[in-house]
């Protein structure tokens, strides 16, 4: 990876791939054709899994399998930072140092690990740091 690359979060992807969120969907599906168009885009397993749980079970109406099936595939295109034991053992002791979820731990572990420059998210302060990574949230 390099220091231009773009960490993105669940919450983007799902509001990207959701029409009905309004200005959110058309703020993420421009940021999201951009990263797609300069090559930037950054994932995690974690981030493709809560994706895929989200559009299908959580979602309302559900949206059929073989759409999100398909969609997540096109998303292999990114790159993808895997998930591990090592990182998600220490994402509890990021988690308790900086006063952030669990799960927000394993986020900016997997962008750091990827050396992205921004983790793009709205569930962290937008302009928070994290060593050489910043949190942009698109939509403040």
């Amino acid at each position: 990876m390099n220091g231009d690359s773009c960490f993105v979060d669940t919450n983007i992807l799902v509001y990207a791939h959701t029409p009905t969120e309004g200005c959110k969907y058309d703020i993420a599906k421009t940021l999201l054709d951009d990263l797609w168009q300069s090559g930037r885009g950054v994932l995690s397993t974690q981030v493709l899994q809560e994706f895929c749980y989200v559009l299908t079970r959580k979602m309302r109406p559900p949206r059929p399998v073989p759409d999100v099936v398909k969609r997540a595939r096109n998303l292999l295109n990114w790159t993808i930072v895997p998930g591990s034991a090592v990182p998600a053992i220490g994402a509890l002791e990021f988690s308790e140092s900086h006063k952030v979820s669990y799960w927000d731990a394993l986020i900016i572990g997997a962008a750091q690990t990827a050396e992205c420059a921004v983790l793009y998210s709205e569930d962290l302060n937008n302009g928070q740091r994290f060593g050489a990574l910043r949190v942009v949230n698109p939509f403040a």
